[in-house]
């Protein structure tokens, strides 16, 4: 499986190392590439006045291992976002193009509201999001807390980055500006209308690798 999708995009898989134990068996996996540009990039470079970008729908995944969890049917386009989720290369090489000198911008692996957060708060701003702009496949909106998947089902694998609003059609239909970078005012990293992610809120949804298991 590892070779098929490496194949796909031109990877080599050129070694590795597997660890077993009495019940788990652990993968080790060290990827080796260069830069497309000169673009440093960081969660903590978004700058007031830039706007907030995403590449994909979110909650679908989470939405898919739900329904495979529960033996519900759902639509292979939806199941896909779970079993194989696609990299957003030609995004990444648009906004090396950009020419930018520093760039914020990380993945959405954990969840989009994780993401958000970490970004506002890493780059101590404010960030206003339109949560009707937030990119879903409709048929998530089946199970009654989907927009909880949406903000932090994670497995998603999509971008998320800070731009200047000129910049948003040098990037194509798969950039969706979801809102804009403010001064951190209120003691509010994120903003979605009358909903507020603070610390409190982040803590208490957020995935935690290290999370020990009860």
């Amino acid at each position: 499986g590892i070779e098929y999708c490496c194949k796909k995009y031109g990877i080599k898989v050129v070694g590795g190392d597997i660890t077993g134990s009495k019940d788990k068996i652990c993968i080790s996996i060290c990827a080796i590439g260069k830069p497309f540009g000169d673009t440093k990039i960081s969660r903590s470079f978004a700058k007031e006045g830039q706007i907030i970008c995403v590449t994909k729908d979110y909650g679908s995944s989470a939405y898919a291992l739900k329904c495979l969890s529960n033996g519900k049917p759902c639509s292979k386009k939806v199941l896909k976002t779970h079993l194989e989720p696609e990299p957003d290369l030609e995004i990444s090489k648009k906004l090396a193009d950009l020419q930018y000198s520093k760039m914020a911008i990380m993945d959405t692996s954990d969840g989009l509201g994780d993401a958000l957060y970490k970004m506002a708060a890493a780059s101590n701003k404010t960030f206003e999001i339109d949560f009707e702009k937030i990119p879903f496949d409709k048929e998530i909106m089946s199970n009654p807390d989907y927009k909880d998947l949406i903000l932090w089902g994670g497995e998603d694998y999509g971008l998320i980055f800070c731009i200047e609003e000129k910049d948003l059609q040098k990037l194509g239909k798969n950039a969706i500006n979801i809102g804009k970078v403010s001064s951190f005012k209120n003691n509010c990293h994120v903003k979605l209308g009358d909903f507020e992610i603070d610390k409190k809120t982040f803590l208490n949804k957020c995935y935690n690798h290290f999370k020990e298991e009860k």
